[in-house]
């Protein structure tokens, strides 16, 4: 019986989807400008600017600093390394 049923599942599992090729019919397209013409919405802006003022402090908060004067990466004579120009690397 477990065999008659594993079999009926697995025959209707591969028969059961058909593959018909699907096609593009239409594609419909709406273009709008964003520009001065549109109006604010007073309810989005309002749930809007709690996101909007913590992303600005969080964006103008100083992470780290560098050290002045000193450049890391000086470029001197390239040296070659094998026979390919492609891997030739400066130090």
């Amino acid at each position: 019986m477990k065999k008659a049923l594993l079999l009926i599942f697995f025959l209707w599992t591969f028969t059961g989807c058909k593959k018909t090729p699907k096609t593009v019919t239409k594609i419909t397209a709406k273009t709008v400008e964003i520009d001065a013409s549109l109006e604010e919405k007073e309810a989005y802006t309002a749930l809007i600017a709690p996101y909007k003022s913590k992303m600005i402090s969080e964006i103008n908060t100083v992470i780290s600093y560098a050290p002045k004067g000193r450049t890391p990466f000086l470029i001197k004579k390239p040296i070659k390394t094998s026979i390919f120009p492609c891997s030739i690397m400066t130090v």
